[in-house]
């Protein structure tokens, strides 16, 4: 290869004939190499993007959900609507028995 820069533009022209499908196959190689490695930085710069997003995401779900734990508290509520009469009940739930004869009496009635 190297006593071919000796040699006159014929003889180059002659050799680059007779090796132009290996000089082809070469730069169609390199031309498919710079492509997948220009895809592949792609991907990993939008991964990079993606996980910045998805950590942005779940900090603001976090807060969120914070926020809505803290307003859905009883107390929080109840001083809230303080100002306007409404509050916590003070006396104990009272639990309604019926009774199915007491039903079947007053529907006969």
């Amino acid at each position: 290869m190297a006593n071919i820069l000796n040699y006159s533009g014929e003889a180059i022209q002659k050799y680059v004939s007779r090796h132009l499908l290996f000089i082809l196959y070469v730069v169609l190689l390199l031309i498919i190499y710079i492509g997948t490695r220009y895809n592949e930085e792609k991907a990993v710069t939008d991964i990079y993007n993606l996980s910045k997003e998805i950590s942005e995401a779940q900090k603001r779900y976090l807060q969120i959900k914070t926020a809505y734990q803290h307003t859905t508290q009883m107390t929080y509520i109840d001083s809230k609507l303080e100002p306007i009469g409404v509050g916590i009940s003070k006396e104990p739930i009272k639990d309604i028995i019926i009774y199915e004869d007491s039903i079947k009496n007053s529907e006969s009635k």
